[in-house]
């Protein structure tokens, strides 16, 4: 039912099941064969699927990151994409992205350039490039500072040429002093994170109370974007 249904909780999923009941109970009461139920039956009753699953991308290329979005219908993998071109120093978003989540990209921006000297970037490259973050997916709003942390590891990654482990998500809002801050939705998020198939999510250090009893993937806890970049780098440059 994951095609019909995305909330954290079981209200859509009890309507879906009871449209399903009605209709066998029809059938029955016409005389016909009600026993079984396959997926094109399914489809006949409740129309066209709603949500698209959501796969975990198998290879990143530099400037790619998972993050975790949460909204009315549950939580959601939203993948944050950035480039670098030559400009004037300034930061263009696209997606379908809220206010709030504007301002969080700023300021995880506004932390990459202070950190960029630790990975051997002259701060004035930044005066001479223009980034472009994009969330793919444009006709799902996104809104929130949860994607703070997403974004400046796609703004690292794609200034330092180096890729962000395919296998994990990461959610949190950063501070211009770089910590990482809770967030809300994390139940929603990790469920997110496991049905599109992912390893490992990253979460602040301040959810720890809020992970879901019985999650089927690892769990990471950071408190500041050094150390989301160090698991997020594991394995490709640190």
């Amino acid at each position: 039912m994951e095609d019909y249904t995305r909330e954290a909780g079981v209200r859509q999923l009890r309507q879906k099941l009871a449209a399903l009941y009605r209709d066998t109970a029809v059938r029955k009461l016409k005389g016909a064969d009600a026993a079984s139920m396959d997926i094109d039956h399914v489809r006949k009753v409740l129309g066209p699927a709603k949500y698209r699953r959501q796969d975990a991308l198998e290879a990143m290329a530099p400037g790619v990151v998972h993050g975790l979005a949460v909204g009315p219908e549950g939580g959601a993998l939203m993948v944050l994409e950035v480039a670098k071109l030559p400009g004037k120093g300034e930061l263009r978003l696209t997606g379908r992205l809220g206010d709030v989540m504007r301002e969080a990209a700023h300021v995880a921006r506004a932390r990459a350039r202070l950190d960029s000297g630790a990975w051997g970037i002259d701060s004035e490259v930044w005066d001479k490039t223009d980034l472009h973050i994009h969330a793919p997916e444009a006709a799902v709003p996104k809104e929130g500072p949860s994607a703070g942390v997403a974004s400046y590891l796609a703004m690292a990654s794609c200034m330092r040429g180096i890729p962000i482990r395919s296998d994990l998500a990461f959610t949190g809002e950063v501070s211009l002093r770089g910590a990482v801050l809770p967030v809300g939705g994390i139940r929603a998020k990790t469920l997110a994170a496991e049905r599109a198939g992912l390893r490992e999510v990253v979460l602040p250090d301040g959810n720890r109370a809020d992970v879901p009893e019985g999650l089927r993937i690892g769990v990471r806890f950071v408190s500041t974007v050094a150390e989301a970049a160090e698991v997020g780098f594991e394995g490709g440059g640190g």
